[in-house]
């Protein structure tokens, strides 16, 4: 007890759940960061805003998600408070954060409507801050 005995990292990196848990976060930042990357490009070129517009559409979606965040955080609180289980708030949560975003995407696909996808596209990353 008085020993320090160190990070047991073997038996973190042996842990399946920890694992999943580290490749669905790198998955989810990295598509988030490219997502944001490209997002005034999109704007410019597919929905011909000027590069201005562009620039100041791609900044609903951080601004955005800081405002889901205060939201979002509470309301998993709330669920835990009121006896729902920790592990169910969390697949609900991760639920919204990871199809929201694939759905609002795919309906970017199929829609032909740009004012539609000005919307979808940060909603989708809006969503996403429930992780």
């Amino acid at each position: 007890p008085g020993e320090d005995e160190g990070i047991p990292w073997g038996q973190f990196v042996q842990h399946t759940p920890l694992r999943a848990l580290t490749y669905i976060h790198f998955c989810n930042n990295w598509a988030v960061y490219t997502i944001l990357s490209w997002l005034p490009t999109f704007y410019k070129d597919y929905l011909s805003v000027d590069l201005q517009g562009a620039a100041h559409l791609a900044l609903l979606p951080p601004i955005a998600g800081i405002a889901v965040s205060v939201v979002a955080a509470p309301l998993a609180d709330g669920l835990v408070e009121r006896g729902v289980s920790v592990t169910l708030v969390r697949k609900i949560m991760q639920s919204v954060a990871f199809l929201s975003p694939a759905g609002c995407m795919l309906a970017c696909i199929f829609s032909e409507d740009k004012q539609l996808s000005t919307w979808l596209l940060p909603l989708g990353l809006w969503l996403q801050t429930f992780s």
